[in-house]
């Protein structure tokens, strides 16, 4: 018999019935839902009985501070982890169940390392456009078109020639999300997009995965850290802490002040915004 591990205090005030039958559709019909998912290494739940939804036409947030699991939950969503328990569904069709050309046409994921790839920038986001080629089959005009364009909308088409090895960390974050762009699938999973970006480019790029959320009612679901960034472009935003759910919801609903001292351990002034549901953080210090 498997031992059951002590519950963090914490977890105790999470919002319970938060089921995936019981969250809204902000964009329409679920993309992607998932049951009671826990993934259990060694002794630690590093994810711990979480149920949620993610829309077509959606950008969902997962928040949490260092080792809250988001990175975990994401992998699970995305097909790349297998849960101890639980399950996930892309469309109603449970993902281990879902060939493997079906799911690489519909689901994309950028992981927030990135490696330093000894292709061109082209070459790379033309990867994008594989899962839709046929066996041997060489990319069209058209592929190319739909990866350039995808390049300019992450303002990185001047790299076409040049090898990602040769660009900064930030460089290479947005030739990733553009080769995710170019595949467009209905789903896409990106892992702390913003975190090796200026402020420029991190506008740009949460513009543009708001962008391809409303414009194409693709399902985007992003792990974030700045609590700002969240607010300003998620429709919905999942709080996590000790790998648990502890609330669901619009984002000034969700970072509250309390919230962000019970989680976060830190004190800070919310501020909700005028003709918006979003808020805007201050931090202040350290809470006690």
């Amino acid at each position: 018999m498997t031992a059951t591990l002590p519950r963090n205090p914490l977890l105790a005030s999470r919002l319970t019935d938060r089921g995936p039958s019981s969250i809204s559709a902000v964009g329409g019909a679920a993309a992607f839902s998932a049951k009671d998912l826990s993934v259990r290494i060694g002794n630690s739940n590093i994810v711990d009985d979480v149920s949620l939804v993610g829309n077509f036409g959606e950008l969902l947030g997962i928040i949490g501070p260092n080792g809250a699991g988001k990175t975990t939950l994401l992998k699970v969503l995305a097909g790349l982890l297998k849960p101890s328990l639980g399950c996930v569904e892309i469309d109603g069709v449970d993902l281990e169940k879902m060939p493997s050309s079906t799911r690489s046409r519909q689901l994309a994921y950028v992981p927030q390392i990135t490696g330093a790839h000894p292709f061109t920038a082209l070459e790379l986001v033309l990867m994008g456009r594989y899962p839709h080629l046929r066996r041997f089959q060489i990319e069209s005009e058209d592929d190319t078109e739909i990866a350039i364009e995808a390049m300019e909308r992450m303002d990185v088409a001047q790299f076409k020639g040049r090898r990602v090895d040769t660009l900064s960390g930030g460089e290479r974050q947005r030739v990733l999300l553009a080769r995710a762009l170019a595949q467009r699938g209905d789903v896409l999973f990106v892992d702390e997009p913003i975190t090796s970006l200026d402020i420029k480019h991190q506008l740009l790029a949460l513009q543009v995965l708001k962008d391809e959320a409303r414009d194409r009612s693709v399902a985007v679901c992003a792990v974030l850290h700045d609590l700002n960034m969240a607010a300003r472009f998620c429709d919905r935003v999942v709080l996590l802490a000790e790998g648990g759910m502890i609330d669901e919801g619009e984002p000034g609903c969700v970072i509250t002040e309390r919230r962000v001292a019970e989680v976060f351990g830190v004190r800070a002034r919310v501020t909700r915004r005028a003709r918006s549901n979003g808020v805007t953080v201050d931090l202040i210090e350290p809470s006690d």
